[in-house]
């Protein structure tokens, strides 16, 4: 094409890529941070999580579940990922049930971080801790994001054992410290750290939107 329509397409090019280098940096830096009153309580995580042992064996089923393994929870964020509706008789082997508002937690190789809650119900690999909160006590949304904190994870990190698949005990991760503010509180902190996602999940959709504009700008060129 002539000069002038290359620079154009150029100029535009580098405009869509300033904005996804932007919010790159949005995604890739954003950590949730709960700051820590010293008037709140610490307890240990037993005491406001209680592990879920409900397990299935899924070749006694027919029809369809939603089936939750580690590679579909993202690292640090807690999205899922990948298709998780699956059938029953695909699954060999016996997983744990998971509940609306249970909190689902990576054992193995803890420092992926993998941290997700539960908006659905179905099942999970028994690599997975399924935790759910004692009523009056504990808000799933707070200690969701809390247990997605570096902070937390660096006390998790320091009971993992196993050198080729290391995973976090349950006797060490239930005695780890956590802190345990009203209720009101926990929903009020919840709420927020929820609004701040929803703006680091609208930053990876401009991600996927401009690389798509960059892609069709690219075309153009061959339809001159």
């Amino acid at each position: 094409p002539p000069l002038s329509i290359q620079k154009e397409i150029v100029e535009k090019i580098e405009g869509f890529q300033r904005i996804i280098d932007g919010a790159k940096a949005v995604v890739e830096n954003y950590k949730p941070q709960i700051d820590i009153s010293p008037d709140w309580e610490m307890v240990e995580l037993g005491k406001v999580l209680q592990k879920v042992n409900e397990s299935i064996n899924p070749q006694n089923f027919t029809g369809k579940v939603d089936y939750i393994g580690l590679e579909n929870i993202e690292s640090q964020t807690g999205n899922l990922v990948g298709e998780v509706s699956t059938d029953y008789q695909q699954i060999k082997s016996i997983k744990s049930c998971f509940q609306y508002g249970d909190i689902l937690y990576g054992k193995l190789r803890p420092n992926l971080n993998k941290v997700f809650l539960a908006d659905f119900e179905g099942i999970c690999s028994t690599d997975i801790f399924v935790l759910r909160g004692i009523e009056q006590l504990s808000d799933s949304g707070f200690y969701a994001s809390y247990l997605r904190s570096e902070k937390f994870n660096q006390e998790v990190l320091k009971g993992i054992k196993g050198a080729q698949l290391p995973r976090v005990g349950y006797d060490h991760f239930s005695a780890t410290k956590i802190p345990c503010p009203p209720i009101e509180r926990q929903k009020d902190i919840a709420l927020s750290l929820e609004s701040i996602q929803s703006l680091v999940n609208s930053n990876k959709e401009l991600i996927t939107i401009f690389e798509a504009k960059i892609k069709d700008e690219i075309n153009k060129l061959w339809e001159q």
